[in-house]
């Protein structure tokens, strides 16, 4: 699940082996200032031999872009929003 502004979308992966990958698209309009984007995962789990060792889907090269032509330029995951632009997040999801 992707949140950015007042958007909200699901996002379905389903790998069919390791190092896979899927981008995803969000766009949004940022209301005010700053705006965050946030993602969730109900696909975590643990390994059977360490409990405490998440598994699941990565978020990696995460790209904000303002619509039209100029990029936002963040790096992977340093996601504060600037102004009342059209953006655009682009989302890779992998498997470590």
């Amino acid at each position: 699940m992707a949140f950015a502004g007042d958007q909200a979308q699901n996002i379905h992966y389903t790998p069919d082996s390791n190092s896979t990958f899927q981008t995803a698209n969000l766009n949004f309009t940022s209301k005010a200032e700053r705006t965050r984007v946030a993602f969730y995962s109900v696909y975590y789990n643990t390994r059977t031999d360490d409990m405490s060792s998440l598994c699941g889907p990565v978020v990696d090269d995460v790209r904000v872009e303002q619509s039209g032509s100029i990029r936002v330029g963040f790096g992977k995951l340093g996601l504060i929003l600037i102004l009342g632009y059209q953006l655009l997040v682009v989302v890779i999801l992998a498997m470590p």
